[in-house]
C-alpha cells in the first residue's frame, strides 16, 4: 500500500511501479496469517474490510492463482528447479544445481513481475497490468494511511507482557527505555508489544491509542547481529532444560554460539545452509536504505 519510489531507489531498480493506497477491501484465502485479530483490527482502523473466500472455493481466488502459476513456470527455468513432481524433475539434481542466493532469487522475481508481467500484455485485459493501472486510477488520488509507521506496526506480531522496573520481558530478553520507567512509576499494567520477527534487538510498546514507543535491548547488542525469531528458537530447543530455555546475556551468547555453527556447517549442510541465507535476509531486509544521490536526475 506504500509508495514504492524508496523501495526501488534502495535497489537501483529503474522500473515505474505505480500501485500504492488502501483498498476498500482485501480478499483472501483461510491462511492463519489473514485470520489474525492484529490483521483485521491494523485494517479496520484505517476503514478497510477484509472478505475470507468460502472454505472448498478455490476458483474465488483463480486470479492469484493464475498468477502463482505464470511465475511458477518461469522459476522452471532456473537453476535447482524442482519443477511441479519427482517424475517431472526426473534424474535432475536439483540439490546440486542450485545457484542463486535468497537475495538473487529475490532480485529475480522483482525484475520478473516489474520488468517482464507488468509489461506484458494480458489476455484477459487485452492490455498489460501496467497500462489497466494506470487507466483506471487516472485523476485519481490514493487514499493513504493517516499514518503509515503506525499502521506498519499495526501489521507486525504481537504480545501482552508486564510493565516491571526494568521494563518488559519478551523472548527472554529484557527492553527498557525512559517512556517505560515513566510507565512502571505510573503503575501501568500490562500493555500490547509488536516485534519484528526480523529483528529482535528492539520491540514497540504501545503505551496509548495508535501510539507507539521504542524499546531496545536493556543491554546492548553486537551491532549488525541482531536475533531474529528464527534464531532464538533454535536456542530455546538447544538449551532447554529442567530449568528452561537460557535468558538474557546467556541467551544471546547462546544464539552467538548457534549462528557460528551455522556458518561452519553450511558448506555441508543444506538446512545449515538454508537458515544461514535466511538470517542473512532479514538483516538485510531490516537495514535502513542507504544514501541514495538522485543528483543525475532519474525518476525516482
Amino acid at each position: 500500500m506504500a509508495d514504492k519510489g524508496p523501495w526501488l531507489s534502495a535497489r537501483r531498480y529503474d522500473y515505474p511501479w505505480p500501485g500504492r493506497g488502501l483498498p476498500r477491501l482485501v480478499h483472501s484465502d483461510r491462511a492463519a496469517e489473514f485470520r489474525a485479530e492484529a490483521f483485521v483490527r491494523g485494517l479496520k482502523n484505517q476503514g478497510v474490510e477484509t472478505f475470507l473466500r468460502p472454505a472448498g472455493r478455490p476458483h474465488w481466488g483463480g486470479h492469484i492463482e493464475r498468477m502463482i502459476g505464470t511465475m511458477m513456470g518461469a522459476c522452471r527455468m532456473l537453476p535447482g528447479a524442482t519443477h511441479s513432481s519427482p517424475s517431472a524433475r526426473g534424474d535432475y539434481d536439483s540439490v546440486g544445481s542450485a545457484r542463486l542466493t535468497l537475495a538473487e532469487l529475490d532480485d529475480w522475481f522483482a525484475k520478473q513481475i516489474l520488468g517482464v508481467y507488468h509489461n506484458t500484455v494480458h489476455s484477459a485485459l487485452g492490455k498489460t497490468p501496467l497500462q489497466a493501472w494506470e487507466e483506471a486510477t487516472a485523476g485519481k488520488a490514493p487514499r493513504m494511511p493517516d499514518d503509515p509507521e503506525a499502521f506498519r506496526l499495526d501489521m507486525l506480531p504481537s504480545s501482552v507482557r508486564q510493565v516491571t522496573r526494568h521494563g518488559i520481558r519478551l523472548f527472554g530478553q529484557d527492553y527498557a527505555c525512559e517512556e517505560l520507567k515513566l510507565a512502571y512509576a505510573e503503575r501501568k499494567g500490562k500493555v500490547e508489544v509488536k516485534f519484528d520477527p526480523r529483528d529482535l534487538s528492539k520491540v514497540w510498546v504501545r503505551l496509548e491509542h495508535s501510539r507507539y514507543v521504542i524499546a531496545p535491548y536493556r543491554f546492548a547488542h553486537e551491532p549488525g547481529r541482531a536475533p531474529t525469531l528464527a534464531l532464538y528458537r533454535a536456542m530455546a530447543r538447544a538449551t532447554r532444560g529442567e530449568r528452561g530455555p537460557a535468558q538474557g546475556l546467556l541467551a544471546r551468547r547462546a544464539m552467538a554460539e548457534i549462528e557460528a555453527e551455522l556458518a561452519a556447517s553450511a558448506k555441508t549442510s543444506q538446512r545449515a545452509r538454508r537458515m544461514q541465507e535466511r538470517l542473512a535476509d532479514a538483516r538485510r531486509a531490516t537495514q535502513p536504505p542507504a544514501e541514495i544521490n538522485d543528483s543525475w536526475g532519474g525518476a525516482f
